[in-house]
């Protein structure tokens, strides 16, 4: 188990996620399930700066390893996103294959940010985790 990464059981996703909220002292959380067998989901919670996104990145790496189709990664629950968040996503993008299967949800704060910062077309934005979950296992 990988408390670090949310992990409920190791190396096995749950079938649901669940948004943990950020542990005492933590400022970050993370939550990896598998809603389908072409999609993993990966919640972040908190904030995410330079001295989380290290463990974001962990993260994002124990997604893509279990080589689904599509990777989901929910960040409608990030409070706080600086320049290292910033990067890591768009280098998360360079790095997913294939770069359409990576879908990301985002909240208000999180979207203007990156409409400031000019990224937000680089990605498949969807508005809710649900529409995310549609688009990734509709036919």
């Amino acid at each position: 188990m990988d408390p670090a990464a949310g992990d409920d059981s190791p190396g096995v996703p749950s079938p649901r996620p669940a948004v943990p909220p950020v542990a005492p002292g933590r400022r970050m959380g993370t939550a990896l399930s598998a809603p389908a067998d072409s999609t993993a989901l990966l919640a972040v919670t908190g904030e995410i700066d330079l001295s989380t996104a290290p463990g974001l990145r962990v993260a994002c790496e124990a997604a893509a390893a279990h080589h689904r189709r599509h990777l989901i990664v929910d960040l409608s629950e990030v409070t706080f996103m600086s320049s290292a968040g910033i990067n890591l996503m768009v280098n998360l993008r360079r790095e997913y294959t294939p770069p359409q299967g990576l879908h990301l949800v985002l909240n208000a704060t999180v979207t203007r940010l990156w409409d400031l910062v000019g990224i937000t077309d680089l990605f498949t934005i969807h508005p809710s985790r649900a529409a995310a979950l549609a688009a990734t296992t509709s036919p």
